[in-house]
């Protein structure tokens, strides 16, 4: 995804309980976020990926099988 404003970045992840599995701050932030995540060792299911910047949240749910 594409970040066009400059700001503090963090990107969770959630499994379907709430618990946070992943955790990512970047600081001063903008451009384009390119990254594989491994959640080869989480168990399948429903995932929450959150992203926040500058006040803004983003929820996106993810399904791994």
């Amino acid at each position: 995804f594409g970040v066009p404003e400059r700001g503090d970045l963090t990107v969770d992840i959630h499994n379907a309980t709430g618990k946070r599995v992943y955790h990512e701050t970047i600081s001063d932030f903008a451009g384009d976020y390119d990254r594989t995540l491994d959640l080869s060792d989480k168990a399948p299911g429903s995932y929450f990926v959150v992203i926040a910047q500058n006040g803004r949240v983003l929820t996106r749910k993810l399904v791994k099988r």
